[in-house]
């Protein structure tokens, strides 16, 4: 083999390798090195080593951990949602129908409008006074005055997660969609000779075939709702009942101006989200081996 045969390859991903050590390594480790720093805009001069006292700090912040315990929640409403409501669509989409393209193209909607956009949208419908929502429910003689859900805490956490859970429910519908697709139907038909009920059908061929898919959507679901920023900040802003981690992080490094601090909190966002993404590999990979 020639030398030009051994290098020609090399020379095909170097460019990739080149934009991600510009665009991903060299910022993760300088994100890295930064985090253990006194590092404040307000004081560009004075930076100074400070071990782990950015991350202590950050850890018995009570702020930092009411923001920590409402991103938990985001996350756990929206896995619930959107696994649960993604398989009921993507079971009713499986089937042949007059209009199913039509149905799906308009499920699809919501996740292609950008995060922006869906948050204005249920801003309005969530208004007080000219809203869709409290108009809906007084006729329906649900409420019997109009309410400020976003300015109640006891309701204001769980709209925003509904204002997620509905952008991002059409991803994981089409994700498992195109999984459900490839599942031959002859195992359901021996299935139901045999005598199993669409439950057990469901329970016993759908969802182990379905796993690698499931890992796949529970990823993608734990990364937009731990990062959940845009929806929360265009509906409540930087309130401290629904603010996420990430918004706190935004203010710590952009509003205060401390990027030690900021740096260091975004590596804790980093970590417990590659943490959670582990945790669905190796419960995926446990699977096949069995």
């Amino acid at each position: 083999m020639s030398m030009k045969k051994v290098i020609f390859p090399y020379l095909l991903v170097l460019p990739l390798i080149v934009i991600m050590f510009g665009l991903v390594f060299y910022p993760a480790v300088l994100t890295l090195v930064d985090s253990f720093k006194q590092l404040s805009l307000m004081e560009p001069d004075n930076i100074k080593f400070a071990g782990f006292s950015n991350y202590i700090n950050l850890l018995t912040d009570s702020t930092v951990l009411r923001t920590l315990k409402n991103t938990s929640a985001y996350y756990l409403l929206a896995i619930a949602g959107e696994v649960v409501g993604g398989m009921y669509i993507a079971m009713v989409l499986k089937k042949k129908f007059r209009g199913r393209g039509l149905l799906l193209a308009a499920v699809v909607i919501p996740w292609a409008l950008p995060p922006v956009v869906n948050a204005v949208i249920w801003k309005w419908i969530y208004d007080p006074n000219t809203g869709v929502l409290n108009d809906l429910l007084l006729k329906l003689h649900i409420i019997h005055e109009s309410q400020v859900w976003l300015g109640n805490p006891h309701f204001a956490l769980f709209c925003v997660t509904l204002v997620h859970v509905w952008k991002m429910i059409p991803l994981t519908a089409v994700i498992l969609l195109a999984s459900l697709q490839t599942i031959p139907g002859e195992l359901y038909e021996a299935a139901k000779i045999d005598g199993a009920s669409p439950m057990r059908s469901f329970w016993h061929i759908t969802l182990p075939l379905l796993k690698p898919a499931l890992a796949i959507a529970l990823t993608q679901a734990t990364f937009a709702a731990i990062n959940i920023f845009d929806e929360i900040f265009v509906l409540t802003g930087s309130a401290l009942d629904t603010r996420s981690v990430l918004i706190q992080n935004y203010l710590i490094a952009f509003r205060q101006l401390n990027l030690g601090m900021g740096m260091a909190l975004s590596l804790i966002i980093t970590l417990i989200t590659l943490g959670i993404s582990l945790i669905y590999i190796l419960w995926l990979n446990e699977r096949k081996e069995k």
